[in-house]
């Protein structure tokens, strides 16, 4: 009846083998990202700290104004569009 029922009886389980294959893989972030986060998540720099608070604030506004796709549409529009204005409108 219910389609589905061999995959909900599979085993699904991981050996201690796996879980410390993946537990000790390196960190796929950047050393150079893990300190911007790790500052912005910590109270030692009030500069830091303030600025990572209100970009995560303006950031909730705008997702919620925006899909993410509408987002990587807008991205992807603005790449070809804004170098030509530029070069139209360029004060030189």
């Amino acid at each position: 009846m219910f389609p589905n029922r061999n995959y909900l009886e599979m085993e699904m389980s991981l050996s201690p083998e796996q879980i410390q294959k993946y537990t000790n893989a390196p960190p796929v972030v950047s050393p150079t990202i893990q300190s911007k986060s790790s500052g912005g998540f910590s109270s030692l720099r009030t500069q830091d700290s303030l600025a990572f608070c209100s970009t995560t604030w303006l950031l909730t506004y705008v997702g919620a104004l925006f899909n993410g796709l509408t987002l990587l549409i807008m991205a992807v529009v603005s790449m070809f569009s804004l170098p030509v204005v530029y070069d139209k409108y360029q004060c030189s």
